[in-house]
């Protein structure tokens, strides 16, 4: 088993939110639109374009990570039921867009990964980040600053004192996934 993290998806979502920024400002000064009619269709385009880019370019590097250490099963969370929090416009609109970039990446990656003879698998989410991958007893969640103790989501670290493992919060979770996928075809 390999990992390797990919980084960038704050610049993504920062440039997302000011085009989404954008289109809130314009559609407040142009009052009621027909509904036949497509409001900001540039902006609309330019921010399409960069989720399938972005899309396409991930799914190539997990694709080609794969290939390099010689993988045959890709394995993902299914993430599917996210929901986007109350808020401004933008921010909606941006974090509902963050979620279905999320899927656009396993569908980009199923069909590469197909094309080189992997398969593509998901698993459950649940607890996979909440439990320590050794002992796979409940974790203490926080941040580099912030003492060892409680659960904070989100953070990078994780400590789990009965066994002793510390360490990245993420690269724990990706454990837990590589155990639910090994636990679902072992038998």
């Amino acid at each position: 088993m390999a990992t390797r993290f990919i980084r960038g998806g704050n610049h993504l979502n920062g440039r997302r939110k000011r085009l989404l920024g954008m289109i809130a400002t314009k559609r407040s000064l142009t009052g009621v639109l027909n509904p036949d009619e497509q409001d900001n269709r540039s902006l609309w385009n330019k921010i399409r374009n960069m989720d399938l880019y972005e899309a396409h370019r991930i799914s190539r590097r997990i694709v080609e990570f794969a290939q390099e250490h010689g993988a045959s099963i890709i394995v993902f969370e299914h993430l599917g039921r996210f929901r986007p929090v109350k808020g401004n416009y933008s921010k909606r609109a941006n974090v509902k867009r963050a979620y279905w970039l999320r899927g656009k990446i396993f569908h980009n990656t199923k069909y590469k990964a197909w094309e080189y003879g992997m398969i593509t698998s998901r698993v459950n989410p649940k607890d996979t980040s909440r439990k320590c991958a050794g002992c796979n007893s409940w974790v203490a969640r926080y941040g580099e600053n912030d003492p060892p103790e409680g659960y904070r989501p989100g953070a990078p670290l994780f400590a789990r004192p009965v066994c002793g493992s510390k360490g990245n919060a993420d690269l724990n979770g990706v454990r837990n996934i590589a155990k639910k996928f090994l636990a679902r075809y072992a038998a």
